[in-house]
């Protein structure tokens, strides 16, 4: 893993995609999704919900995280970030949605927060960029970054299909990670 980002190209199946974005098409119009607080986003998202059931898909997907997330930073158990619930969140995102260039907070203090992203959608533009690069990302791709310690944003997104989302956090200790604070 470099120090921004690794891509795991084709991480899930069309099958799964497909099962994942019919549970937020499904479910985006209810209490469980609401509005993003980043700036610019027009997205929606579970991360501030509290009462949500997910699909057993997402508990097997991230057991298969934990699993990398334990080999790349040598740890025997997983922190995950305590305020999404599950320790995940679904994103849906329409036309016209982009998000400014931020960073993630540290959920825990000495702890980096990283983002596994699983994208599920085909969509146009709504690129995501980590420190000024454009990431070549794409539907059934992963992606685990430093979300605390790198900026990142996405540019627009145009056209009629939604861009949707998983995201699993995680808290690595910082001693298992390249950073320092």
């Amino acid at each position: 893993m470099n120090q921004n980002y690794t891509l795991f190209k084709n991480f899930v199946s069309e099958r799964e995609c497909n099962e994942l974005s019919e549970w937020i098409i499904k479910n985006q119009p209810t209490l469980m999704f609401a509005k993003s607080k980043h700036v610019g986003t027009v997205r929606k998202t579970t991360r501030f919900s509290k009462h949500i059931v997910y699909p057993s898909l997402c508990f097997d997907l991230q057991n298969k995280i934990d699993l990398i997330i334990k080999d790349t930073f040598g740890l025997n158990e997983v922190t995950r970030v305590p305020n999404y619930p599950h320790g995940m969140y679904a994103s849906y995102a329409k036309i016209g949605d982009a998000c400014g260039e931020h960073t993630d907070s540290r959920w825990l203090p000495n702890h980096i927060t990283y983002h596994f992203n699983i994208m599920i959608t085909s969509y146009e533009n709504a690129d995501l960029f980590i420190e000024g690069k454009l990431i070549p990302i794409q539907k059934t791709d992963g992606i685990l970054y430093p979300v605390s310690e790198v900026l990142h944003y996405t540019s627009e997104l145009t056209g009629i299909n939604p861009r949707m989302f998983w995201c699993f956090g995680y808290c690595i200790p910082l001693q298992n990670t390249s950073f320092s604070i």
